[in-house]
C-alpha cells in the first residue's frame, strides 16, 4: 500500500505546473497579437465616423463607438471591417496553439496521475486531451 506522502505532488510536479502557467502568462505568447491601428485610441487616432450606443443596464447614459478612424500621423484610414481576416487568422493560430500547448499539459497530467498510480495511462490522457480540446475551441470562439 501508497502512503499518503505519495497520494500528494511532489514539489518537483508542482514546479513543472508553476512553470507550465507562468511561461504564458510572462512571455504574452499565448495573447492575441493586434495589427498596429487595429484599435481605436484617443490619443493616435481621428474618429471619422461613429455611431451612438446605449450603455448597458439602462441609465448609464449613451457613448460613442468609432466605426471608422484616421491616424493623426500617417493619415491612414482603419475600420472594423479591414481587421476580419485578421481577426480569423489569429483566432485559429491562438486555438492551434492552445492546443498544442494544452497537449503539454495533457502529458504533465497524465505523468503525475500514473507516478501516483491513480489511473491507467490511456483513460487519464483521454479525458485530458478532451478538456483541452473544448479550452481551444472557446478560444477560437472567443477570438
Amino acid at each position: 500500500m501508497r502512503s499518503s506522502k505519495n497520494a500528494r505532488p511532489g514539489k518537483l510536479e508542482m514546479t513543472c505546473w508553476l512553470v507550465f502557467f507562468l511561461v504564458p502568462l510572462l512571455t504574452g505568447w499565448l495573447d492575441y497579437r493586434a495589427l498596429p491601428g487595429e484599435h481605436y485610441d484617443s490619443e493616435r487616432h481621428q474618429v471619422v465616423r461613429s455611431h451612438v450606443e446605449e450603455a448597458w443596464p439602462e441609465g448609464l447614459g449613451d457613448y460613442e463607438v468609432p466605426d471608422v478612424w484616421r491616424d493623426r500621423a500617417s493619415g491612414e484610414v482603419y475600420s472594423a471591417e479591414s481587421f476580419v481576416a485578421h481577426h480569423r487568422a489569429e483566432a485559429e493560430r491562438l486555438a492551434i496553439v492552445w492546443f498544442g500547448y494544452g497537449l503539454i499539459g495533457c502529458g504533465l497530467f497524465t505523468y503525475g496521475r500514473r507516478m501516483r498510480a491513480q489511473s491507467p495511462i490511456a483513460a487519464t490522457f483521454a479525458k485530458a486531451a478532451v478538456v483541452d480540446l473544448a479550452v481551444a475551441l472557446f478560444v477560437y470562439w472567443l477570438a
